[in-house]
């Protein structure tokens, strides 16, 4: 197809147009619309600005996000602890009222002096928290019956148990009579000493042994009740004259 010279022209014109229309959006930063069309001006650094904006308004978000869920675990262990005190606190007024509720028995007033006095260990009267004699235990009363049968008057034969403080004082209170009750038993039994006077009495952990001041609750649970063994005991005391 031949193009005629007006058509030429034609073409040649459109192009210098669009080039023209090129030219004065790169230098204006402005949308050449059409004729009778809006035109919308380009701001090309406002747009650059909203980006970071919106950006650093993410980011905060998270961070409180974040701030509130420590926050939420914090009160949670917070409320834990709480717990924790009050049941220790329960614990320390239950000790307080067994204190108060027990009271040992008072000794009788002796007339006459100690004559023998023996201190014999629960470690070698008994087995851990028990009170049935061991053979070890029997041995040590046999000795100890003979000693009394040399005396010449008898007065009382008093028999006091003792336990360590591991434990609840009502608990230990009971074990402790029960250990005193079983020497006298045994000592009953033997000749020539049943028709003594004996007294039997408890004082559960409410005395030590005076040996044990080193023995704290930090150390290892079987490590402590092997500290303690001391404070275990069975105290025999035994009053009467001597014409020696």
């Amino acid at each position: 197809m031949t193009m005629t010279i007006a058509t030429k022209n034609t073409l040649l014109n459109l192009a210098i147009a669009s080039a023209l229309m090129l030219t004065a959006c790169s230098n204006t930063n402005k949308l050449i619309m059409p004729d009778g069309a809006h035109r919308v001006p380009i701001n090309q650094a406002h747009i650059a600005n909203k980006l970071p904006a919106k950006q650093d308004t993410a980011s905060k978000l998270l961070e409180v996000t974040e701030k509130s869920e420590s926050q939420k675990l914090e009160l949670v262990q917070l409320h834990i602890r709480v717990d924790a005190l009050e049941k220790e606190w329960d614990n320390y007024k239950l000790q307080l009222q067994e204190k108060a509720t027990f009271s040992p028995t008072p000794a009788s007033v002796k007339t006459n002096p100690v004559l023998i006095e023996a201190n014999l260990l629960g470690s070698i009267l008994f087995s851990f928290n028990q009170a049935v004699l061991r053979k070890s235990g029997k041995v040590e009363l046999n000795e100890l019956a003979k000693s009394i049968q040399l005396l010449d008057e008898v007065e009382t034969i008093e028999i006091i148990g003792h336990t360590d403080r591991l434990g609840k004082d009502t608990a230990n209170e009971a074990l402790a009579s029960k250990r005193a009750k079983a020497v006298r038993d045994y000592l009953q039994s033997q000749a020539k000493l049943q028709h003594f006077h004996f007294e039997v009495q408890s004082r559960g952990g409410l005395i030590p042994s005076g040996k044990t001041e080193h023995c704290v609750d930090a150390m290892a649970h079987n490590d402590l009740i092997e500290c303690l063994s001391p404070d275990r005991r069975v105290e025999i005391r035994v009053y009467g004259r001597s014409r020696g």
